[in-house]
């Protein structure tokens, strides 16, 4: 828990200095429209039924420091569907966990990562071989 803590903190600070960085001001103190992709832990509603989580919170904080306007329209598409949604112009900004693929890096821009992650699979030792499980799911 605390290395995934660490990893978050090393990652806000990445991509605080990425996005501040490239920020322009608005001159004109546009209110930003910002699509949250509502998927938690990055995105959710509170008991007060506000907005709130890990992508929420970095994006706040970079609003802060750039005194930014913005407004939060929470979103339930697919990421595919949300990256449409952003290149027509209904957001401005899309937060929340959107992987960098090969389609998506040609439609919008990303920032730099601010969350790792791994996946692992556990195995019962008891029931079936490591070496077994793992060959098992290559073949699927």
């Amino acid at each position: 828990m605390i290395t995934l803590l660490l990893r978050i903190i090393l990652c806000m600070g990445i991509l605080f200095s990425t996005i501040e960085a490239h920020a322009e001001k608005p001159v004109d103190k546009k209110i930003l429209q910002v699509g949250v992709l509502m998927i938690p832990p990055f995105a959710l509603y509170d008991s007060e039924n506000t907005i709130n989580g890990i992508a929420v919170d970095i994006f706040k904080e970079i609003a802060r420091r750039n005194q930014w306007s913005y407004k939060l329209i929470p979103v339930n598409t697919s990421v595919d569907k949300s990256i449409d949604e952003l290149t027509t112009g209904k957001y401005d900004i899309l937060i929340g966990p959107v992987s960098v693929t090969k389609d998506r890096i040609q439609k919008v821009s990303f920032s730099k990562p601010f969350f790792l992650g791994e996946t692992k699979v556990a195995i019962n030792r008891q029931s079936v071989s490591p070496l077994k499980a793992v060959l098992d799911l290559l073949e699927a």
